[in-house]
């Protein structure tokens, strides 16, 4: 099924609606059907309305059968509507124009459907559209000191409704509660994979099986890459992408020698002298000098060279260019993963 999209709209997420009705409707058969979505405004929306049903006045969504074997046609939206009855429902824009779009899909389809039993395949295709759209994903993230690769989890997990697990957060809480574990990482000692394992795991468990997982400082290496596999698995999960925020040498030290955090959180700040968060001071942390930024590199280096080549041979690395904006490497994520 080809699905072609023409719209003025930046903000549209045409991948994330393409790989959803591409998806449905090979599922269901209709793998050489060929469908244009059209995102225009009101004013000719109304005037195609008038021209091809005589009604003068606009409207949401229009189809239109251009042949019927094999199918081809087009679904026309109204931007401006979509974004109103977006606001009025309380859902995103993309997520509106998507149930539009599969309203206008379902028509095409079933425009000369009328038994019970192509009724009951024309649900099927709405649901495994809606579905698909928003079916939880499971992410890994990657990338050296000063990537921003914190900034970019957030933002990925406030747009996905997802859940960080950080293993850092995790063997935190561990050593809180067992002395054990405290005077393992007080040697500076690594908390042992098992015990990691298990508490990943039980986490994962915790986790409603619809909602979307980031995991962030985990795995490190292959065998703890395969051993996620496994947990996954276990917990009717996989994974989809790997995220890796590169970052040449240089620039990393020139962010890092510069870059503030709060002397209370540890929060990075940008451009102010008080943290957002908790009202702290902004501080130049003093290991971020060249010499040991240099050296963590290096270390960072060892450990994500063969990890990167394991998932690119797996089809699961999206490498991301780190030295865009912010913004700019937020929309690249957010584009290559719709496609994932």
């Amino acid at each position: 099924m080809s699905l072609e999209i023409f719209s003025g709209h930046h903000q549209l997420d045409e991948q994330r609606i393409q790989k959803a009705a591409t998806a449905a409707f090979c599922k269901y058969g209709y793998i050489n059907s060929q469908v244009e979505l059209i995102i225009v405004s009101q004013k000719k929306i109304k005037e195609l309305n008038f021209k091809y049903r005589k009604i003068d006045k606009a409207t949401d969504v229009l189809s239109f059968v251009i042949e019927k074997k094999p199918l081809i046609g087009q679904v026309i939206i109204c931007y401006t509507t979509a974004v109103k009855q977006a606001r009025l429902s309380g859902k995103e824009t993309n997520e509106e124009i998507l149930d539009l779009l599969i309203h206008g899909l379902v028509h095409l389809i079933g425009y000369d459907h009328k038994t019970l039993e192509e009724e009951k395949r024309m649900k099927a295709i709405e649901n495994c559209i809606k579905q698909r759209s928003k079916m939880a994903k499971n992410f890994i993230f990657l990338g050296p000191p000063g990537s921003g690769k914190g900034t970019q989890i957030g933002k990925l997990t406030e747009y996905l409704e997802a859940k960080v697990i950080s293993s850092g957060d995790i063997v935190r809480g561990l050593a809180e509660r067992n002395l054990g574990i405290r005077e393992t990482m007080k040697k500076g000692e690594l908390v042992d994979d098992k015990v990691l394992f298990t508490e990943i795991e039980s986490e994962i468990g915790r986790i409603n099986i619809e909602t979307s997982l980031v995991f962030d400082g985990f795995p490190r290496s292959i065998s703890q890459a395969k051993e996620l596999k496994k947990i996954l698995e276990r917990n009717g999960r996989k994974l989809d992408s790997v995220v890796y925020v590169y970052l040449d040498e240089d620039e990393v030290v020139k962010r890092l020698t510069t870059r503030k955090v709060c002397n209370k959180c540890g929060q990075p700040i940008f451009e102010l002298e008080v943290c957002p968060k908790c009202g702290g001071e902004a501080m130049i942390r003093q290991d971020d000098n060249e010499k040991t930024i240099r050296t963590r590199m290096k270390v960072f280096l060892a450990q994500t060279k063969p990890l990167v080549s394991y998932y690119k041979k797996m089809d699961a690395l999206i490498e991301i260019d780190g030295k865009q904006s912010i913004e700019e490497v937020a929309t690249d994520i957010r584009g290559v993963l719709a496609s994932a």
